[in-house]
């Protein structure tokens, strides 16, 4: 399951390291947290990290409004707008 989160965008905004969620959520190691978003976070997990995040479920998986994913090789392409 590769599903984008935004978990380390949020934990930026919110000035958490991804090893301290990591801790918060019940894991030792941030590389455990790694993995799963690799693999897909199970469901009481992405309670627990939304609830640490102060966000909803759903606000874990909604893109940023500049980033697109490409349809072909599946990265995450950053859109830079002049204003």
């Amino acid at each position: 399951m590769n599903t984008e989160y935004r978990i380390k965008e949020l934990c930026r905004e919110r000035g958490i390291r991804m090893g301290e969620l990591a801790r918060r959520i019940g894991y030792s190691r941030q590389s455990t947290l790694n993995q799963l978003m690799e693999r897909g976070i199970p469901s009481n997990k992405l309670i627990d990290i939304a609830n640490e995040l102060d966000v909803s479920v759903p606000e874990l998986f909604t893109a940023h409004q500049h980033t697109i994913t490409c349809p072909h090789c599946g990265k995450t392409i950053t859109i830079k707008t002049e204003e």
